[in-house]
């Protein structure tokens, strides 16, 4: 397995990954654009087995966010990522770097890694998701709190944080 940076070529690959595994349908304009602000103002580190794309691990600044406000009201108001910032549930963690996605199948110890190996993080899983809630608990994250999900009212979201320091 490798993995690389990954650019704007890779687009589909990206929207690839996050229809497979999310279930969404990944070209909705909504979502490519959000991607094309992480790659703009994050990183995007993609698994391959061979060159069949496997995982993906999107990490965002969230002062990047904060920094380009026009741009991220600019994106479709469908986008959740758009929702997210509009609600303010960024602003307590303008130290910390967004994972906007973090997929893998077969698990990458690459991606892994490159988590672990963060200052500090912050991201979102739904409530009931237990088997991703045990996964980031296993690799370090806490639970930090809970907001609701933009995309379904009456439905809540955890919120997790890493710190790579606490977890030495």
């Amino acid at each position: 397995m490798t993995t690389k940076r990954a650019t704007i070529q890779e687009m589909e690959d990206i929207l690839f990954l996050e229809q497979l595994h999310f279930g969404r349908e990944g070209h909705r304009p909504e979502v490519r654009e959000a991607y094309e602000f992480v790659l703009d103002h994050g990183e995007v580190t993609l698994a391959y087995n061979g060159h069949q794309p496997t995982g993906m691990l999107a990490l965002l600044p969230v002062r990047e966010m904060m920094e380009n406000e026009s741009r991220m009201l600019a994106l479709p108001a469908e986008s959740l990522l758009r929702r997210r910032y509009e609600r303010g549930d960024f602003r307590r963690y303008e130290e910390y770097v967004l994972v906007h996605t973090f997929v893998a199948n077969p698990p990458s110890h690459d991606l892994r890694s490159k988590f672990q190996n963060q200052k500090r993080l912050m991201g979102f899983v739904y409530e009931g998701d237990e088997d991703a809630l045990k996964f980031y608990e296993r690799i370090g994250c806490i639970l930090a709190g809970r907001v609701e999900n933009p995309l379904s009212p009456g439905k809540r979201d955890y919120v997790l944080t890493y710190e790579r320091d606490r977890n030495l």
